[in-house]
């Protein structure tokens, strides 16, 4: 016997809760795991993915917009990724997760970005060159701002989520010898910390930064493209709308290219 609880939602609501639930269970059976073993990092990293995790269902409301279910399986589980990288070192054991994930991302939040402006128009639509360049703006901006994260676990906690690297050459104002010169030591074999020999010099994550935020541009630019060719057309978000609009208004919010090709046809 069907439960009351959930007659009222359709197999697709009932799936996308099971998808949530299932992100919000994974997040907090990692949170009380390491726990025990009091890996306080990774418990930390635990729950702020349970916050990354809530913020497409927060976005959905607050935009009134309804991500397509496709779509919205993978921002779910795109959602616990970091924690999958961090906690369960696919960082180190899946090669290139962390930069898979990073071009994702530039991908998802420019989809979201081209979107925006739309749904927060009075009229629902929004010129393709407004909204292109909004979407790839919006989309730069977060993988910045995940950059700060990154940061702030580094040095809050003592993580290292900006990988470091070994180089072997360094370039700097402070290593010349007159003002403005740019002092050069190449080769760099072994560096010696404390007495300890190193293999060579570690960049502190620095490296890693610029290809994470050069990646997310990558992604950002190959939906702007796609959305540009495609004049405008993104049907990845549904409008929310009122019972009573439902048939007055179109299944999608469109951009303005997209609403004068329907009116043609």
């Amino acid at each position: 016997m069907q439960s009351k609880t959930f007659a009222h939602l359709t197999k697709t609501q009932i799936f996308r809760l099971i998808i949530l639930m299932t992100a919000y269970a994974f997040c907090l059976f990692t949170a009380v795991f390491f726990a025990v073993q009091e890996e306080w990092s990774k418990v930390v990293m635990a729950l702020v993915s349970l916050l990354y995790a809530s913020i497409p269902e927060i976005a959905q409301k607050l935009f009134k917009f309804r991500i397509q279910t496709p779509l919205y399986v993978v921002v779910m589980f795109y959602t616990i990724c970091p924690l999958l990288g961090y906690s369960y070192h696919f960082y180190y054991v899946v090669p290139y997760w962390d930069k898979i994930l990073h071009t994702f991302g530039g991908l998802i939040f420019a989809m979201l970005g081209v979107y925006l402006p739309t749904v927060l128009s009075k009229d629902k639509t929004c010129n393709v060159l407004l909204c292109a360049v909004f979407g790839f703006a919006f989309s730069v901006a977060i993988s910045g701002l995940w950059e700060f994260c990154e940061y702030g676990m580094d040095t809050l906690f003592h993580t290292d989520m900006q990988k470091d690297r070994w180089i072997t050459e360094i370039r700097s104002y402070l290593l010349g010898v007159d003002v403005g010169e740019i002092g050069v030591v190449e080769g760099i074999q072994t560096v010696i910390v404390n007495g300890q020999p190193l293999e060579g010099y570690l960049d502190i994550g620095l490296v890693d930064t610029m290809w994470d935020m050069l990646l997310e541009t990558i992604g950002a630019a190959i939906y702007i493209t796609v959305y540009a060719i495609g004049k405008g057309k993104h049907f990845t978000f549904e409008a929310v709308r009122p019972k009573t609009e439902l048939e007055e208004q179109p299944p999608l919010l469109q951009t303005e290219a997209a609403v004068s090709q329907t009116q043609a046809e």
